[in-house]
């Protein structure tokens, strides 16, 4: 998960978060066991990013891009968040950092974990 490139990451579907006259997406994999039968709900990969410039106001790979955290969920809801990411920002924190969209990121990924989740640990 770690490993993967950020142009793949940017090729995934995703969910637009918005607060106030900030964004950022969710990008997100639900193919977390390839071999899996489709209509399960076995989890799924997320990497929560953030564009702090933007090339053509889109996001790609050429615009600066901050992983704000990423993880993943398995069938019982979710196993691992990591903060930041040192390949691409830097360091494993988030600087300056937006509560009020970390917040909205957060209930984002709450309801995804009840659609791609069979079960989970906490309600």
């Amino acid at each position: 998960m770690t490993d993967i490139d950020i142009d793949d990451i940017l090729s995934f579907p995703y969910v637009t978060v918005e607060y106030k006259n900030d964004d950022c997406r969710i990008y997100y994999d639900k193919n977390i066991y390839p071999n899996s039968e489709p209509d399960k709900k076995f989890g799924f990969y997320f990497w929560v990013i953030e564009v702090l410039s933007y090339k053509e106001v889109q996001y790609c790979s050429d615009s600066e891009l901050r992983i704000l955290f990423y993880g993943y969920a398995r069938y019982d809801g979710f196993d691992k968040i990591y903060l930041g990411d040192k390949e691409i920002n830097g360091n494993e924190g988030i600087g300056d950092p937006n509560i009020g969209i970390l917040i909205k990121v957060l209930e984002e990924l709450k309801k995804m974990e009840k659609q791609y989740c069979e079960t989970t640990f906490y309600e």
